[in-house]
């Protein structure tokens, strides 16, 4: 690769800024194949750092950013990853210190947490809340090293995500973050009992709470006062903005709101929603006006055959007969989690018609959808567009490779009875499979000058992130 003076000449923050709109590979390659760009390539390479304990040469790189305080300043993105085998007692696998020149760090992630010693976390959490003020994001997920009983406080974050687990030990810094916090999200099953974490959480405040991710319900041992805890908790947060009653559901226990405490301008502020069907169909009986302004929305559904879809169809029925001049909702993406299991056998005919009864009565509801997530059975072309037949302003589909095994080689054919009938298509993501090294695969959809398809653009990705601003899509509602 040849390269004229004049280029290698341009100062480094030039040359940085030529190279940062390059995904992490592509900037790999350029300083690979041209020496000439190592110097400024690693400092983009070293923006988003994942140190795992037992990486092959974790210890080299470590070393690097310790010694070299012009790369550890560039890091914005980091992730310790702690897993056995564990180094010897007194020897952590990466220092405590170890963040003391990334200035610009941002967002911390711990899966696991790296030090066992107090002494240890003592000099960690001193030089994040000294050295890293930049810190605004912290994810942590439990690993084979427990989280501090007390005494990792953070201070001035933004958003809080809690893998939820039995090692719930998190309110230190929910309460040294309060008046700063905007997004607060529990991953995966949580329980809800008089006196544990949970319950001093939904007794704390959040003046500036506008995301809220409240985990899925696993056990409680009062029902009725947890739903009534949860919803004076959000009632106290009338700014949230994002709403989450959980994903999955266990024993068909699961979140719900008091109903006794809704009015009809609760939630004023909502603007995306994610749960159950009795959620909705709860917030439609109140009248509560904000569900009629959210423009995104993701349902979770129970569609095994033997479940006679009541909830579901209650949902439909009270949106539509309500004493309200609104009976479809305003909402433009939506995120449909279908009872799909994806296995060696052939799904049966009355399964495929099951979905598509919801598809045409989610359709029904939300008649603006231009985005959908979804989980829905492999299918051919003429299925592929009777299943999307009443979203007329659809312009992404996602949907898990899975439901692409019928795809041919060539995918024109495939797609264009769906482009003729949902004419402002244009791009189908199929997803990777979950905690899989696969890529994404996007189909880009070429129209002539009377709107008919003439081409597929088929392209992979294993960052899909970078795509989502370019199909306006929110990224809540893009996860597996």
């Amino acid at each position: 690769m040849s390269v004229s003076p004049p280029f290698v000449l341009l100062p480094a923050e030039l040359l940085e800024e030529c190279f940062r709109p390059l995904t992490f590979q592509d900037t790999r390659s350029v300083v690979f194949v041209c020496r000439v760009f190592a110097d400024v390539g690693r400092l983009l390479l070293y923006r988003k750092i994942v140190l795992r304990s037992d990486q092959r040469h974790v210890e080299h790189t470590i070393s690097l950013l310790i010694r070299d305080p012009t790369l550890a300043v560039k890091i914005t993105h980091a992730t310790l990853i702690t897993v056995p085998p564990l180094p010897l007692e007194g020897s952590p696998w990466i220092r405590p210190d170890f963040f003391a020149h990334s200035v610009n760090l941002r967002s911390l992630e711990l899966q696991g947490f790296p030090f066992s010693r107090p002494d240890d976390q003592g000099i960690f959490n001193t030089v994040l809340r000294t050295r890293c003020l930049k810190l605004a994001r912290f994810t942590y997920r439990p690993g084979v090293v427990r989280f501090p009983d007390s005494g990792f406080e953070l201070a001035g974050l933004k958003c809080v995500t809690w893998q939820s687990s039995l090692e719930l030990k998190l309110m230190p810094i929910m309460a040294a973050s309060s008046s700063s916090l905007t997004n607060i999200s529990f991953e995966g099953m949580v329980i809800h009992k008089t006196g544990q974490p949970y319950d001093f959480f939904l007794q704390h405040h959040f003046p500036n709470l506008l995301s809220l991710q409240l985990g899925s319900l696993i056990q409680t041992n009062i029902p009725l006062r947890t739903n009534t805890l949860i919803t004076q908790f959000i009632l106290r947060h009338n700014g949230i903005q994002h709403l989450s009653l959980g994903r999955q559901r266990s024993n068909d226990m699961f979140f719900q709101f008091d109903e006794t405490l809704l009015a009809l301008d609760s939630l004023s502020c909502l603007q995306s929603f994610e749960g159950f069907p009795e959620n909705v169909a709860v917030l439609a009986r109140r009248e509560v006006a904000s569900l009629y302004q959210i423009t995104a929305l993701s349902i979770f559904c129970q569609t095994a055959l033997e479940d006679p879809l009541t909830e579901i169809w209650r949902m439909f029925e009270i949106v539509k007969t309500q004493n309200t001049p609104k009976k479809h909702l305003k909402v433009q993406h939506i995120r449909l989690h279908f009872d799909v299991h994806f296995t060696h056998r052939m799904p049966s005919n009355s399964t495929q018609l099951t979905h598509l009864r919801l598809m045409d009565a989610f359709a029904d509801m939300c008649p603006l959808v231009t985005t959908l997530h979804g989980r829905l059975l492999p299918m051919g072309a003429d299925a592929f567009q009777k299943m999307f037949q009443m979203y007329e302003h659809l312009t992404v589909i996602s949907l898990p490779i899975q439901s692409f095994l019928l795809l041919p080689h060539t995918p024109l054919k495939f797609f264009e009875p769906v482009a003729a009938t949902c004419r402002k298509l244009r791009c189908v993501v199929a997803r990777k499979p979950p905690y899989t090294d696969l890529k994404y695969t996007i189909h880009t959809l070429v129209r002539g000058d009377q709107g008919v398809l003439v081409a597929v653009d088929v392209r992979t990705t294993r960052d899909i992130s970078a795509e989502l601003d370019a199909l306006h899509m929110p990224s809540h509602i893009f996860y597996h």
